[in-house]
Formats: structure tokens, C-alpha cells, sequence
């Protein structure tokens, strides 16, 4: 015998959770944003203090490029220059401005999932417009598409920073990659 009420529970079960959810939605969004933050500034300080490596597919062994712009081949310090030595710093410098501008645009995307859900509870079960939490919400996608553009124009920057470090450092070149900069990134050109 089925119990016809079932599915009632269910729905009341589930209305409660999401009215719940809104009123505490400030809190934990505010609790995933201090997380993400966190894991966001570990990966950040991560890069800065660990070697950088290079093993593309098609070559034997790997070229690491040291926080200090020492590049070791397999383990082996390749002798640089003070040319040579500046080229590798400011092309790690670059390397790691992309880094940090791609954490960025996850975080923010992250950001304006948990936000877009929070508003769309809200609108449904909280009474907000919904035509206002569409407004935050396309807002808040403007700020992505800037933060994606200025890792468009950090991606053109390597790409030009690798190619003058690979002239200048042949050792590296069997290391550096094609840097495939999308079809999504020439309105960054427009800026």
C-alpha cells in the first residue's frame, strides 16, 4: 500500500531546507568566501615559493624554473647569464601573473555561482524581485568578464615574455609551450 503523503513530506521537507538555506544564506556565503579565500591565498603563496616545471609532451625529462630564475634540466642548474638570468624572472614573473589571474576568475565564478543560487532562493522563497537579483547577478558577471580579459592580456604577455626567454636561453625551448590564446580573448584586445 502506497502512503499518499509521502510525497507531501517531501515537499515540506524541502521548502523548509530552502527557506533555511536563505535565511542563512549571508552566513555561509560569507563562510564559503573566507574558505575560498584561503585556499585561493595558500595556492597563491604556493607559486611564489615553489619551482615552476616544464614537461611537454614529446620531450624527455623536465626543465624547473626556481623562485630565484635558476632553470635546472633534469636536475642540472643550466649556467645562465645576467641576460639570461633577468629573462627567466621576468618570464616566471609572467607566468605567475597568469596563475594568479586564472585563481582570481575561479574565485569570482565560484563567488557568483554561490551568490546567483542565494538570490534565486531568495526571489522564489523570500519574496525578493527577481528581476533585481537578475541585475546583481549580471553585475556581478561583468566583473568575471574583466577579471577574464585581464587574464587574456596576461596570457599575451607570457606568450611574448616565453618567446623571448626561449631565444635567449635555448636550453629551455624544447620546453615551452604553444600558448593557445582562444578566440574568447580578442575582446580583451578592445580595452
Amino acid at each position: 500500500m502506497r502512503n499518499k503523503r509521502s510525497p507531501t513530506y517531501a515537499v515540506v521537507i524541502a521548502l523548509t531546507m530552502a527557506l533555511l538555506g536563505t535565511a542563512c544564506g549571508d552566513q555561509t556565503r560569507d563562510a564559503v568566501e573566507e574558505a575560498m579565500e584561503e585556499v585561493a591565498a595558500d595556492a597563491r603563496e604556493k607559486l611564489y615559493e615553489e619551482p615552476i616545471s616544464f614537461s611537454p609532451k614529446g620531450v624527455d625529462g623536465t626543465a624547473e624554473l626556481m623562485p630565484n630564475g635558476d632553470l635546472l634540466i633534469d636536475g642540472k642548474p643550466v649556467p645562465l647569464d645576467d641576460t639570461q638570468q633577468e629573462a627567466a624572472l621576468a618570464y616566471r614573473e609572467k607566468f605567475l601573473a597568469l596563475a594568479v589571474a586564472g585563481i582570481l576568475v575561479g574565485q569570482q565564478g565560484a563567488a557568483l555561482g554561490g551568490e546567483a543560487a542565494a538570490l534565486a532562493l531568495s526571489a522564489v522563497f523570500g519574496g525578493e524581485d527577481a528581476e533585481e537579483a537578475e541585475r546583481k547577478i549580471e553585475a556581478e558577471a561583468k566583473k568575471i568578464e574583466k577579471a577574464a580579459q585581464a587574464l587574456c592580456r596576461n596570457a599575451r604577455a607570457l606568450e611574448v615574455e616565453q618567446e623571448r626567454f626561449a631565444e635567449i636561453v635555448p636550453e629551455f625551448a624544447p620546453y615551452a609551450k604553444e600558448i593557445d590564446i582562444d578566440v574568447d580573448c580578442e575582446d580583451a584586445d578592445d580595452d
